[in-house]
């Protein structure tokens, strides 16, 4: 895996180990579909009683997760003593059947923006629905142009990860030499947290035992001791 460089702004603090967040998200406006935010606030409204009018909600759903310059997360890490985060890219345009939000490329091309605004404390990870026709090309750009330090993949968005559309990602992550996340806990709907038990990651290392792969949430609360077990079988894991 690659080592995180500090520099600049972090140039102050390698007398000490760091303090990473390694599992943060960082959104402008667009970076989820239009579909998403509907689905959402249908949730979100029965979630009370007495249940509220969707309508009323979704206004206000994007504008609660818009961090446009990534000031609010620099905040956040400042008031809790951490020193800098791992953005984890998040495509979600698939699973809801709505395309017309920002893309993947445009998401990452805006990270490497912000990993210039603050260097040393701010690193992302590729986010690509392998089942895009492009996904493959646009994540080897991301790494070798956008400096994104490895894969995010979000199987509960419709897809096991050990299907075959995620096996040339696994590759080229080998081929790049950069780790892979793979989301390991259960989802709200629209997700389908079926394709999220941990066990599910298991062909995955039997297949690629030189791959680094990071167990998102780790099964948590659920799976926890699935994803433990499963992880510790795996000398990369």
């Amino acid at each position: 895996m690659r080592q995180l460089s500090t520099s600049g702004a972090a140039a102050g603090r390698t007398a000490r180990k760091m303090i990473i967040d390694a599992h943060a998200h960082l959104f402008d406006a667009g970076y989820f579909p239009p579909a998403w935010h509907d689905r959402t606030a249908q949730r979100w409204a029965k979630a009370v009683y007495p249940p509220r009018d969707p309508a009323d909600i979704r206004p206000n759903i994007e504008r609660g997760f818009v961090d446009k310059d990534g000031s609010i997360l620099m905040a956040e890490l400042d008031r809790a003593g951490i020193d800098a985060a791992v953005c984890l890219t998040l495509d979600w345009a698939l699973v809801v059947d709505d395309l017309s939000g920002v893309s993947p490329a445009e998401m990452m091309q805006h990270y490497a923006k912000i990993a210039e605004m603050y260097p040393g404390r701010f690193y992302a990870f590729a986010g690509i629905d392998p089942r895009r026709p492009d996904g493959l090309e646009v994540y080897e750009r991301s790494v070798r142009e956008w400096g994104m330090r490895g894969l995010k993949l979000y199987p509960p968005c419709g897809y096991f990860p050990y299907d075959d559309v995620c096996l040339p990602f696994y590759e080229k992550s080998l081929e790049l030499g950069v780790p892979v996340v793979i989301h390991t806990a259960m989802v709200s709907w629209p997700m389908n947290g079926r394709f999220a038990h941990p066990t599910g990651v298991a062909d995955v290392q039997s297949r690629y035992p030189d791959l680094e792969i990071i167990f998102a949430h780790s099964g948590y609360p659920l799976w926890a001791e699935e994803a433990i077990h499963t992880a510790a079988g795996h000398p990369n894991s």
